[in-house]
């Protein structure tokens, strides 16, 4: 299996590469700015397509199976890095996917530091898509927060279930 790895990027055209490596691309793209099925159906596409000109025009010695299973097996890896990565990096603070169209309120201040600790156990209304990032409504004020779990539809009763960081975390009301 390994020499087949091997074989599958020593012998792979320039082509090949590019469109595989552009369905990846439109993959990370989706997985980041969900919403809109555009970019992961196009990534889906190119990179079917790479992997079938890949396995169309085998070179010596190459096993067009072992290719196929190696490249889908390589995607499902990548898909499932970069979907984690996202979730951390979303639950840390360091990248936002929420776009800033209303004013946000700011947390109070106890101890030079801030706190959300008041709003634990209060119900809300996720005014955008929370995915997993978006804003919520708390006691008539707006706050971004982060849904525990996956995706919020706007509109539907979240609870806020506890404060991290500086990360009001939420889940969908019971």
């Amino acid at each position: 299996m390994f020499e087949q790895i091997q074989l599958l990027f020593e012998n792979i055209d320039a082509a090949t590469a590019l469109v595989l490596i552009a369905g990846l691309v439109f993959i990370t793209l989706e997985i980041f700015q969900t919403g809109s099925i555009v970019f992961g159906v196009t990534g889906g596409i190119l990179y079917l397509t790479g992997m079938i000109f890949r396995v169309l025009h085998p070179k010596d010695n190459e096993q067009p199976l072992a290719m196929l299973f190696i490249m889908t097996l390589f995607l499902m890896i990548y898909t499932v890095m970069i979907f984690l990565f996202m979730v951390r990096t979303t639950r840390k603070g360091w990248l936002t996917r929420t776009p800033k169209t209303q004013s946000v309120e700011k947390p109070e201040k106890v101890g030079g530091k801030d706190d959300y600790s008041h709003l634990i156990n209060n119900l809300g209304v996720a005014v955008t898509k929370l995915s997993p990032d978006g804003s919520a409504e708390i006691k008539d004020k707006i706050y971004e927060v982060t849904a525990e779990g996956f995706f919020i539809n706007r509109g539907e009763v979240i609870r806020v279930i506890s404060i991290e960081g500086k990360h009001i975390v939420v889940k969908k009301a019971e």
